[in-house]
């Protein structure tokens, strides 16, 4: 502890973290010259005119100002360091925060002080404009009918306001790398893959309590923000979610958005954007908003569009199954098979468990599509057995052999097996995906089986083989990968912006599945197979 005219004896560290705000060695007569000297600030009377309302955003700071009668900025710097941590209310951290704004100051005069001010008047104005359009953005998604969205190809929204959102985590917690890299992999980024609690306490040593309080520190630290810190996140989420009307937005947080990112990674995001009471009411809606409403509105329907949708569902069942070899007729129960890979049920509320009279148990869903397709299948005539992941398919990935479990297998009335695996349509084209696909097509061929990869609307893989898309930017696109290597998703949009071509995501994933290209979505990359 160092004791020369030390006051209030503080510690090491805060004399130090004093000495590099004053850019001064250790010389304590520093702490007993006025601010003004200090920090090398002119003298002038037009000071005393500015308030420190207008210098400080810190509630701890002007609280502590306040009560000791100090009001505007002139007033201030004639004290010493010595005054101010003399002064009542005032800790060590109070009045290293007053130091290190006052040293945005250093060398200015009162004209140049004062158009930094207004400079942060300009900033504070137009950030509490953003905080009044978030608040109204909160209200509406509040009051609207959920029931009644409309799909939208969203995904190019999404990976932006994620970009984002990615941005503002480095700003904000980048003196805090730790906690920024639990939080990153906990709720999984663009760039970076979800873990679960257990995985990333062994990787810093720590419980899987610990991660849990980390993560909720960091995640209300985000939230807690200055303007300033929040002030270009806020102008770069409010240009993109103004772009679009607030049914569309709801449809992007609440479906595309969650399944692209996560719960965990939704619950941060509208934490930072509307603060933790408002977020929590706002994923209140989400979750009432659950699938049981969806299936009470099918049953409302009359008994004969009931029949109709029947007969419907069976032929759309028969049209997207394929039987690569020739079909074999299996007298043996599928039900009685175990389930060869348990479900992590440690990733968010879309992962559960559900009863299937036809698979004559209760059965694990791994995603809300998933639940979906097995909701299909069960009321579907044309399906009389149903079991999830009870077949293992081989299949090399990253010169790796892998394993490949895929998500439902069912039995038909006619004894054939079916081997099913769901995908939202536009990741059916992931280079991984398509490598498991060829090792099922194989499978199933030299079985007798037959196979479909679809999503919760029945579209197929085979959708996509038949889709169109736009040749000419596809020979701008293979030609760029094969100069490249690859083209990552800043690379991909510049060259769509260079050749004028408005790609959506579906026509991309149909592009890259007809032209054989390799494709990965986190991180994004692309490249010739």
């Amino acid at each position: 502890m160092i004791t020369d005219n030390n006051p209030r004896n503080l510690s090491n560290d805060t004399i130090l973290e004093l000495f590099g705000i004053f850019s001064s060695s250790a010389d304590f007569s520093i702490l007993h010259k006025s601010l003004y000297e200090v920090f090398d600030i002119e003298y002038n009377d037009e000071l005393f005119q500015i308030s420190i309302f207008s210098i400080f955003n810190g509630t701890r700071v002007l609280n502590g100002l306040s009560r000791n009668s100090i009001r505007s900025l002139g007033g201030l710097l004639t004290l010493t360091i010595n005054d101010l941590f003399e002064l009542k209310g005032l800790g060590e951290k109070t009045v290293i925060s007053i130091c290190k704004q006052l040293s945005k100051y250093r060398g200015m005069d009162y004209a140049q002080i004062a158009e930094n001010k207004k400079q942060t008047g300009a900033e504070r104005e137009k950030f509490e404009e953003n905080k009044i359009y978030f608040d109204k953005l909160k209200d509406e998604i509040i009051n609207i009918n959920i029931e009644s969205l409309d799909e939208i190809d969203s995904f190019d929204i999404c990976v932006e306001l994620g970009v984002a959102f990615e941005n503002y985590i480095d700003v904000c917690l980048g003196t805090a790398p730790r906690g920024r890299d639990i939080l990153k992999k906990r709720i999984g980024l663009l760039q970076v893959e979800k873990s679960t609690l257990d995985y990333i306490g062994k990787q810093y040593g720590i419980s899987r309590e610990r991660v849990r309080q980390i993560i909720k520190r960091v995640s209300n630290k985000l939230s807690a923000q200055s303007y300033k810190t929040k002030g270009s996140y806020f102008e770069a989420i409010v240009k993109i979610l103004s772009s679009i009307d607030c049914e569309k937005l709801v449809h992007v947080l609440f479906v595309e958005f969650i399944d692209l990112y996560g719960v965990d990674y939704i619950k941060v995001f509208l934490q930072s954007l509307f603060g933790k009471d408002n977020s929590e009411q706002i994923l209140e809606i989400y979750n009432n908003y659950t699938y049981n409403e969806r299936e009470k509105q099918k049953r409302k329907l009359s008994d004969e569009n009931k029949r109709s949708r029947k007969q419907k569902d069976v032929e759309k069942l028969k049209h997207v199954l394929c039987f690569p070899g020739e079909k074999k007729a299996y007298n043996n129960t599928i039900t009685k098979k175990p389930q060869l890979r348990k479900i992590n049920e440690d990733n968010g509320c879309r992962t559960g468990e559900i009863y299937l009279s036809k698979a004559k148990k209760v059965v694990q869903y791994e995603s809300g599509i998933e639940r979906k397709v097995l909701l299909f299948l069960e009321n579907n005539e044309y399906v009389s057995e149903i079991n999830t992941q009870c077949i293992v398919i081989p299949y090399e990935y990253a010169d790796k052999e892998r394993e490949y479990y895929p998500d439902i297998v069912i039995k038909t009335v006619n004894n054939e097996i079916c081997v099913l695996e769901v995908k939202t349509f536009f990741q059916m084209p992931i280079y991984q995906n398509v490598l498991k696909f060829r090792a099922m097509h194989e499978f199933c061929k030299k079985n007798g089986m037959g196979y479909t990869i679809i999503d919760e609307r029945m579209r197929s893989i085979f959708d996509h083989k038949i889709s169109s898309y736009n040749k000419e930017f596809a020979e701008i696109l293979i030609k760029e990968c094969k100069e490249n290597g690859s083209l990552n998703y800043g690379q991909y949009k510049k060259l769509m912006s260079e050749n004028n071509s408005n790609i959506k995501m579906m026509e991309l994933s149909t592009l890259v599945l007809q032209e054989h290209l390799k494709w990965s979505l986190k991180p994004f990359n692309l490249s010739v197979e």
